[in-house]
């Protein structure tokens, strides 16, 4: 259902995308590598799960030099209101690090809709290594 209302919106604006439905964890697609990817929930939940796959998808996914953005759930945040799971600075660093070089790590606020503040979260842009 959602990769059907995704595809709409994308007819509707007449953009050209291709939809992939695939296990983050389990990388089964034969992918071209990418130069860019964007995470928003995927890192921060398939660590907890299995995190030597979600890193064989990333380096199967990015080629060298490739930027990878990536927004987590912030373990600084003090509330105790729901949220994405939360992840220490060091622990991104130390999980990420041995696939990507860190450009910048950035505390943010999720906003939810409306403009509503959410819950505080990592904003990071890394770089795939050579």
């Amino acid at each position: 259902m959602a990769v059907e209302r995704a595809q709409q919106g994308a007819d509707a604006k007449q953009v050209v995308v291709d939809f992939l439905v695939d296990d983050v964890c389990n990388l089964r697609a034969a992918l071209e590598p990418f130069d860019f990817v964007f995470d928003r929930g995927c890192y921060h939940c398939a660590r907890r799960d299995n995190l030597p796959g979600f890193l064989d998808t990333l380096a199967r996914a990015t080629r060298p030099g490739a930027k990878y953005l990536l927004l987590a759930g912030n373990a600084n945040e003090q509330t105790e209101a729901p949220g994405p799971p939360r992840v220490h600075e060091h622990e991104i660093r130390t999980e990420l690090g041995g696939l990507f070089s860190m450009d910048w790590i950035r505390p943010f606020r999720f906003e939810d809709p409306g403009g509503v503040e959410g819950p505080l979260g990592w904003s990071c842009l890394l770089a795939r290594l050579g």
